[in-house]
């Protein structure tokens, strides 16, 4: 895929010293935050559809975590592994 996007990603595994090679989602539903008031269509406080992402080089302790909120009007949560 990244080859698709015309990205080598030799070089960004080499800078950051590991690959990902796992990747865990959560997906669930919590209040939007306060800063998204300027992001989304959905107010602070509002339900949200909300995922967590964990991913995992070669350790056993994730090496990354991310958030993201989404207007479940608007959007929907699909996950496409290759």
């Amino acid at each position: 895929m990244a080859a698709q996007w015309g990205i080598s990603v030799g070089p960004l595994r080499r800078a950051l010293g590991f690959w990902i090679r796992n990747a865990k989602d959560r997906v669930s539903f919590a209040p939007m935050p306060a800063w998204a008031r300027f992001a989304l269509s959905c107010r602070p406080g509002d339900t949200a559809g909300y995922i967590e992402r964990f991913n995992w080089a070669d350790s056993p302790a994730p090496v990354e975590f991310s958030c993201t909120w989404f207007d479940t009007s608007r959007a929907h949560y699909a996950k496409r592994r290759r």
